[in-house]
């Protein structure tokens, strides 16, 4: 941040606004406290800063401003994931696949299944927290239902999600990265591309031979009607 009224702040100094404001977000987080004050507490430190720098409010608000302005399009993906998964509770989606699920995939693909489900929900939406919250909560039932350990299945699952999360042209990573930094959606998407998706077929082809060779036996509790 430079200006002419004010100097060019040193990464000291930045360091010096930044680390206890993310240790009071630590702090908070853990304790359960609420989150707005280590915000106001990063807000107040980076108004000190800037002041002691010489530069003027109208300078500071506008920086602010800016910044709020780059994160806007991320902020939406966050609030459409929230309703996306309040319409797939509501709507009883998530049972409707569970009791599919249940009937259509097979347990010896299952995990490899899972994985791309999820990566391909995540690259539709934009977000992997959307894909945990809707088809990862099902996947989770339905790999319970069918005797996989919980740990191998919420694996499957993260992995397809945060793959789909980063090489989606609506990702919110995306969306920050260009906004920050500039550039061109679909060269980012292809860079993404070509580091993730290799990377994904070989977890595939892993779960695929993971569950060839291991098949659960399906609980009968769980796939109970």
């Amino acid at each position: 941040m430079t200006a002419e009224t004010g100097k060019e702040i040193s990464l000291r100094a930045a360091l010096g606004a930044t680390i206890p404001a993310l240790m009071a977000l630590i702090t908070a987080s853990l304790l359960g406290l609420p989150l707005q004050i280590p915000f106001l507490l990063g807000i107040f430190l980076a108004g000190v800063v800037g002041r002691r720098y010489g530069y003027r409010w109208a300078e500071i608000e506008g920086a602010a401003l800016q910044g709020m302005n780059q994160c806007a399009f991320a902020l939406l993906i966050l609030m459409l994931i929230g309703a996306t998964i309040g319409i797939w509770i509501a709507a009883g989606i998530i049972p409707t696949f569970i009791y599919f699920g249940l009937q259509w995939l097979s347990p010896r693909f299952f995990l490899a299944e899972a994985c791309l489900l999820t990566f391909l929900m995540a690259l539709a939406t934009g977000s992997d927290a959307g894909a945990f919250g809707t088809i990862g909560v099902a996947l989770l039932a339905i790999g319970h239902g069918l005797g996989i350990p919980l740990p191998v299945t919420a694996g499957a699952v993260t992995g397809g999600g945060i793959a789909g999360h980063i090489v989606s042209p609506l990702s919110d990573l995306s969306a920050m990265a260009l906004s920050t930094n500039g550039g061109n959606i679909l060269e980012l998407v292809k860079l993404f591309t070509r580091r993730v998706v290799p990377a994904l077929v070989i977890t595939l082809v892993f779960y695929g031979l993971y569950g060839f060779f291991w098949t659960g036996q399906v609980n009968s509790t769980a796939t109970a009607r």
